[in-house]
């Protein structure tokens, strides 16, 4: 089973890697692109590439994460791992990286830590991704282009300053950067789910980001018929969503979540409640049958 953050991460960045291919060189099996994947989850990024058919060589990937490396390594094989971003000294030679760096403190259901050079939240691990830059910068061999994605609230008022400083600090290191918010469902996947992507070149200049495209598919589409009972909701995992909404409820967040039989609703009927009426969809079910139709969990977010 391929993830959504999968799916979804990966049809967005097909759109942007297609015309961004580093213009010094024609790549080919025997001069593919060499890639850095930092932060590099289960890789989105990578299996942009091959779906594209570009031909490219990952030199390195950091990741810590082990139920990630997992999914990394069944879905395309071993690749040279440095490990935790903190502890990497120097990047290898390359033409592109690649860095979705934690979203935890930046998103509207975190703590909303920030991203501040300094402060040690998840998410200013971007400025790590500055140090081997600066590295590398130094031994005068930066890549051609970079490319970053988070969610979208890294462009709303608490995250912009440090935003545009990031911009800046690539920029005396010769990057023009440029910067748009994509949605995955004006892409050809069937989620609502935007997302900043900027893309840095050395000699390329200001990218003009591709448009969007009328939505085919739905979600019933994608959900398989035939789901294992390991992957529906226990007792005790319903106990911790609602424990979790409530914590979030508390601090103004916005967190919600009640299930959602897709059949059921298609047909006109509903056999799993509705949330409470007068709370926002922000009420959930106090149980969760295990029902012989495909069941989504449907999450709610909101601004506050």
């Amino acid at each position: 089973m391929i993830s959504t953050t999968l799916l979804d991460t990966q049809d967005v960045a097909e759109q942007l890697l297609n015309p961004i291919v580093p213009s010094s060189r024609t790549p080919s099996e025997k001069n593919p692109i060499r890639v850095v994947e930092l932060f590099a989850g289960i890789g989105a990024q990578h299996q942009a590439l091959e779906n594209l058919g570009i031909p490219h060589e990952i030199v390195a990937i950091s990741e810590i994460d082990k139920s990630a490396i997992i999914g990394y390594n069944a879905i395309h094989g071993e690749a040279p791992n440095l490990g935790d971003i903190r502890e990497i000294q120097h990047l290898p030679e390359c033409d592109l990286i690649t860095y979705s760096f934690p979203c935890q403190d930046l998103s509207v259901a975190g703590n909303k830590g920030g991203m501040e050079e300094g402060s040690n939240t998840r998410s200013s691990l971007l400025w790590e991704v500055g140090r081997l830059l600066k590295d590398m910068d130094e031994r005068n061999v930066l890549p051609e282009v970079l490319v970053m994605e988070n969610v979208d609230a890294i462009l709303n008022k608490k995250n912009i300053d440090q935003f545009r400083k990031w911009i800046m600090t690539l920029n005396e290191m010769g990057y023009t950067s440029s910067y748009t918010v994509m949605n995955a469902k004006d892409y050809g996947i069937p989620q609502n789910r935007k997302r900043c992507f900027m893309v840095s070149t050395q000699t390329m200049g200001e990218l003009e980001f591709p448009q969007g495209f009328p939505l085919e598919l739905r979600l019933k589409d994608m959900l398989e018929d035939d789901v294992p009972e390991s992957y529906y909701l226990s007792e005790e995992r319903i106990a911790k969503f609602e424990e979790h909404r409530i914590r979030h409820q508390e601090r103004g967040n916005g967190f919600g979540w009640h299930p959602v039989d897709v059949r059921e609703r298609e047909r006109g009927g509903s056999p799993i409640p509705s949330p409470p009426t007068g709370t926002d969809n922000q009420g959930t079910t106090s149980r969760y049958p295990k029902p012989s139709a495909r069941v989504i969990l449907a999450l709610r977010f909101r601004e506050t």
